[in-house]
């Protein structure tokens, strides 16, 4: 969290909190997510797939459904 702010810049953060808030927590949310994933991997369990993400160029496509 407060390596994020820094990489950002304290100026950045203060001056767009909603913007700030919004991206730090979802930050938050997602490390949380790959730690629970790691322990539940550690431990044998498996989960059901939450869908697949297609980032990139082939977004666009994959959005059309090609």
């Amino acid at each position: 969290y407060h390596e994020m702010i820094d990489q950002l810049g304290r100026q950045v953060v203060a001056s767009r909190p909603k913007c700030a808030t919004l991206g730090l927590g979802t930050l938050k949310a997602a490390i949380r997510k790959y730690q629970k994933d790691r322990r539940l991997e550690r431990a044998g369990v498996t989960r059901p797939d939450d869908g697949e993400f297609v980032f990139g160029e082939n977004a666009a496509e994959a959005a059309r459904g090609q």
